[in-house]
């Protein structure tokens, strides 16, 4: 049902006011005294700043570093900015806009990991002579890092997903769900600890996959939305990947698969065998897919934000996923399980418009129907204590409000086999509108709380 343009019009400035009160949540009082923290902590004095300068000069030196680096103009933006010519409704966007100092913390880490890789190969003589001052500079540097995402952390907006009454009722209790992804299996151990109410089972790897925090940081996400979840880490390479896609079709309790990774391919075409397997597991299991970084549409076409700042493609090298995407939904595009395959779309943190590097539907009507617009340009992760970005990120959030939804259906009805295809239709029906168009932002953005009224007060859900 097509809205009206009054409709529209009243949808948008709903939209605009709660967007205002999430980024101003905080009473008279506390904003306050944020800014007053915030004079201490941004505007830091010549003292503080010349320490930094200090250490990124101290490690450089000790590692023979050739040349530039990317930290030192993050100090002097950080020493250069100027928060007193923006008033309190200004200050969120002036960070994580103009500064986007939610990529500061992962920029510092970088650099922090290739001066300690270089610092390696020195010999022990060389290493233990120069250690006290190398370790005291990169303390000063990891401050320094904490520091900045301290900041982003108090004048971030949070998770775009309204989900609040969900949150208070429901935590994922008895919901299991697949994470396909790389992983490093030492931080998931630790992950068990730090998520006591989770449940993340031994890792199920496949090959001699790469060992990465990617899917740790999907992980994160998913438990900081869902903290009662049940998580299976399902880890693949390449010529493995249909093994570890045949595993999941042997887990009838898993009904959610989060797929922050591409399609399989084989000669350059999709593996005919991995897309068999993927029809299989949509027969019972909602799959929730990123749908890209690559700043294009489907087609290969740059984005509208991209064009408008006369920008090219980002020449991400997963570029290959998009033709298997639309050759795969082609395939399905009449079948009944189509409607279980969900993609994810990368927004800014403000849900004004999409991220930068955000792949989107364009003029593809099916992705654009089964794709959602979620904020993932500064998500926090504790796998890396930092601010990730990427529909990556994105996806999980999708997945951990679709765990939710489905623990209220299954608490409401004392059934699971027939919840899927319902919670789809549900999200799809609750979507709010987007500021932009569906061939850059698909169905909307995630309301989980009219999603979930619509699951208690729909009589077919009882």
């Amino acid at each position: 049902m097509k809205s009206t343009s009054q409709s529209l019009l009243g949808n948008q400035m709903d939209y605009g006011l709660k967007k205002l009160k999430r980024i101003f949540k905080l009473n008279s009082v506390v904003i306050g005294l944020l800014v007053f923290c915030m004079s201490l902590a941004v505007r830091a004095d010549i003292h503080q700043v010349d320490e930094i300068k200090q250490a990124i000069s101290q490690v450089k030196t000790i590692v023979h570093w050739p040349g530039d680096d990317e930290v030192s103009p993050l100090v002097s933006a950080y020493e250069q900015a100027d928060f007193d010519q923006y008033n309190e409704q200004e200050k969120a966007e002036y960070l994580l806009k103009k500064l986007s100092m939610h990529q500061w913390g992962n920029k510092i880490t970088e650099f922090i990991n290739m001066v300690e890789l270089l610092f390696s190969f020195e010999s022990n003589e060389y290493q233990t002579a120069n250690r006290p001052v190398f370790q005291e500079a990169l303390h000063t540097l990891t401050q320094f890092r904490k520091s900045i995402n301290d900041l982003v952390t108090q004048y971030h907006p949070g998770l775009d997903l309204e989900f609040q009454q969900l949150a208070k009722h429901y935590q994922g209790n008895g919901i299991v769900i697949a994470v396909i992804d790389v992983f490093e299996p030492t931080l998931l151990e630790r992950q068990r600890a730090h998520y006591p109410l989770a449940h993340i089972e031994t890792l199920q790897s496949f090959g001699n996959p790469v060992a990465l925090n990617h899917g740790n940081s999907v992980i994160d996400i998913i438990l900081t939305i869902a903290p009662q979840a049940q998580v299976v880490p399902i880890s693949a390479e390449a010529k493995t990947y249909n093994q570890a896609m045949a595993y999941l079709l042997t887990r009838d309790d898993v009904l959610i698969v989060n797929m922050s990774r591409g399609f399989a391919e084989k000669e350059g075409e999709l593996d005919t065998e991995f897309a068999g397997l993927l029809k299989k597991a949509l027969m019972s299991k909602i799959v929730i897919k990123s749908l890209g970084n690559t700043g294009t549409d489907l087609d290969g076409n740059i984005t509208p934000l991209r064009q408008r700042l006369g920008l090219s493609d980002t020449g991400n090298l997963f570029a290959y996923d998009l033709p298997l995407i639309k050759t795969f939904t082609a395939l399905i595009e009449h079948e009944n399980y189509a409607n279980n395959l969900l993609f994810a779309i990368n927004l800014n943190t403000f849900a004004d418009d999409i991220a930068l590097s955000a792949t989107i539907p364009g003029q593809n009507p099916m992705v654009a129907n089964q794709s959602f617009g979620i904020p993932a340009e500064a998500v926090y992760t504790w796998a890396t204590d930092n601010y990730e970005s990427g529909s990556s990120f994105a996806a999980p959030q999708l997945t951990a409000i679709t765990a939710l939804l489905l623990q209220a259906y299954q608490q409401s009805t004392g059934q699971s086999s027939q919840s899927v295809g319902h919670i789809v239709d549900i999200l799809k029906q609750s979507a709010r509108i987007s500021v932009l168009d569906s061939t850059q932002t698909g169905i909307g953005l995630v309301n989980g709380d009219k999603a979930l009224s619509f699951l208690v007060y729909d009589p077919a859900a009882m």
